[in-house]
């Protein structure tokens, strides 16, 4: 079984191969053409997998980490990143309530698709049930969130199941807003 230390590595060593384009130049016999979106194809399953070892790994190290899982969300992994960062939520709380006030912004960015829909609305649900996380969101967080979730309330695009809980998760959000708002 692999130590503590093993597990940091790994992640230190594929966050960095996804988020520093140098890296890839460094490794030898492979092909120059598609290499960031092939290395990202098999490299982002093992990063969400990593998630579940949260408790192995450093806080910095989960920090690195959520950061890649963050770059992930603009590639064709972002279902998967999405997935993974609803794990880290409930997984890596201390180290999520730094990352989030950055990363939700970036996920009102995601296109509200059949395919994202679940996902991105367990996510905001995983979320507003936990108060000590967005406990420090200012009116642009709370505001991306309603940009992120509102697009899921369309009945022509999506299911009743979707729209629905879409309408609960706009609902629980809204009554979790500041009055001062």
């Amino acid at each position: 079984l692999a130590t503590d230390t093993d597990l940091n590595s790994l992640c230190c060593l594929l966050c960095a191969m996804v988020s520093d384009p140098r890296r890839l130049r460094a490794l030898k016999d492979i092909p120059q053409q598609n290499v960031r979106s092939d290395l990202h194809q098999h490299v982002f399953p093992v990063i969400t997998a990593l998630v579940a070892y949260s408790h192995k790994l450093t806080k910095s190290t989960q920090h690195i980490l959520l950061q890649c899982l963050q770059i992930g969300l603009s590639g064709k992994r972002c279902r998967m990143c999405v997935v993974a960062l609803s794990m880290a939520i409930l997984e890596m709380q201390k180290v999520m309530v730094r990352v989030l006030p950055l990363l939700i912004p970036q996920l009102a960015k995601v296109s509200a698709t059949i395919s994202m829909a679940v996902p991105m609305l367990e996510f905001m649900s995983n979320l507003v049930r936990i108060p000590d996380l967005y406990m420090n969101f200012v009116e642009v967080q709370f505001r991306s969130v309603f940009v992120t979730v509102l697009p899921y309330t369309d009945p022509s695009k999506f299911t009743p199941y979707i729209v629905t809980l879409a309408h609960h998760i706009l609902t629980l959000w809204f009554i979790s807003c500041r009055a001062s708002m």
